[in-house]
């Protein structure tokens, strides 16, 4: 299911400030700042972020980056 078919979407993403960042590249060269290993990696078409968020949770020393084209 996409997101951005759900009415509900825009809401949950702008209100996730401690996982969500609007503007990217803030961070450009700077990603390794999130990995305590210095180890990032990156999904694109990430969807509603499960395999993400678990991978976060069972590797809390890697850097995850979802990418979605939009909502």
């Amino acid at each position: 299911m996409r997101m951005r078919k759900n009415p509900w979407a825009k809401d949950m993403i702008a209100s996730r400030t401690d996982c969500v960042i609007s503007d990217p590249a803030e961070y450009a060269g700077k990603w390794a700042q999130f990995s305590k290993s210095g180890e990032v990696r990156v999904e694109i078409g990430s969807g509603k972020g499960d395999y993400w968020i678990n991978m976060a949770h069972m590797y809390p020393e890697i850097a995850f980056i979802a990418v979605e084209k939009s909502i």
